[in-house]
């Protein structure tokens, strides 16, 4: 049992299991049946049951809380109950520390309570950032092949626009080709008779210095010079302007729901062919006009002539179409 003295209990009995004040420790020595017991300073105790060993006051150095205060719910010593808690509520220590144990079995299933529910609110918060975040993954799978489907449009555009400008290099080198012949073939005979006329001037012979000056006479009026060559038609680039919202569109857009669904949601855009190639205009020679037909085909129209012409891709005209341009009066 508890010491009820309320000197300060400072030994404790590890036979009796037992809290002692001064006085008792000395009763306790002189017992026939404990006088044998293994007492021992209270710090020192061997406790093997469910007692709980009395503490040592805070506020009174050298003095054990012997009582319990309801009211400010501490444990306090003799000194504590005369000086601050003399007109409150208190309970033996014992009892105290077993309505503490209660109160603290209580609130321990309570926490466990809370803890599953935490645990819970955690788990569903993670499921649901994983499912987001798996669903953003397969937007971004949607986006990329939708860049990918954009950039394959452009690059064949782009390869169309070169493949237009090779074509008409291969046009200008043809017609090169056929206004010089002529203009080389009279050059190699123009160096021809110079080389000619320099032997006969060192060392002139009656007979072919007669036929040279008369092959002069009728090959100079021959090399006409001022004569028009075939030149390149005009050529000029205008750079297209990039329509970041038409882009935009092509692409589609990340659409995101109520804070109630926070799952993302993409609207895919189909790409659509004319409007890609409106990023860029190839210009045609002035006086012409050209109305496409569709990816392939287009009408073209020239200064001064009577044809419409239809033309692939290539630059082949496919089909001529006369136009009666004749007004009435």
């Amino acid at each position: 049992m508890w010491c009820d003295s309320v000197q300060d209990v400072n030994w404790y009995c590890n036979d009796c299991q037992e809290a002692l004040c001064d006085r008792c420790k000395e009763g306790h020595k002189r017992g026939k049946k404990t006088r044998n017991d293994d007492v021992v300073p209270i710090k020192q105790a061997n406790k093997t049951g469910q007692a709980v060993l009395p503490e040592v006051c805070k506020i009174h150095p050298g003095k054990t809380c012997q009582l319990f205060c309801t009211e400010c719910n501490v444990a306090i010593c003799s000194m504590c109950f005369t000086t601050n808690h003399e007109q409150h509520a208190f309970k033996h220590f014992e009892d105290g520390i077993t309505t503490q144990k209660h109160y603290m079995r209580e609130h321990l299933e309570t926490l466990k309570s809370k803890l599953v529910q935490f645990n819970e609110k955690l788990s569903n918060r993670q499921k649901k950032s994983t499912t987001f975040k798996e669903r953003v993954d397969i937007i971004c799978k949607d986006v990329k092949e939708q860049g990918t489907k954009l950039k394959a449009e452009i690059d064949s555009i782009v390869d169309n626009v070169l493949a237009e400008l090779s074509s008409l290099v291969a046009e200008e080198d043809k017609l090169l080709q056929q206004d010089c012949e002529h203009d080389d073939k009279s050059v190699k005979q123009i160096k021809q008779l110079i080389e000619e006329v320099e032997q006969q001037s060192e060392i002139p012979s009656s007979g072919t210095l007669f036929e040279l000056t008369g092959r002069l006479r009728t090959t100079i009026p021959l090399y006409d010079v001022t004569g028009t060559s075939i030149q390149p038609r005009p050529l000029s680039f205008e750079t297209g302007q990039i329509n970041t919202d038409q882009l935009k569109n092509m692409i589609g857009y990340v659409q995101t729901g109520s804070k109630k669904d926070s799952t993302p949601k993409y609207e895919k855009k189909e790409i659509n062919n004319q409007h890609v190639r409106k990023l860029t205009t190839f210009q045609i020679p002035p006086n012409e006009s050209i109305c496409p037909i569709d990816d392939t085909y287009a009408w073209i129209s020239r200064f001064e002539c009577q044809d419409l012409l239809r033309v692939n891709k290539e630059g082949n005209v496919t089909e001529t179409v006369k136009l009666d341009l004749t007004l009435e009066y």
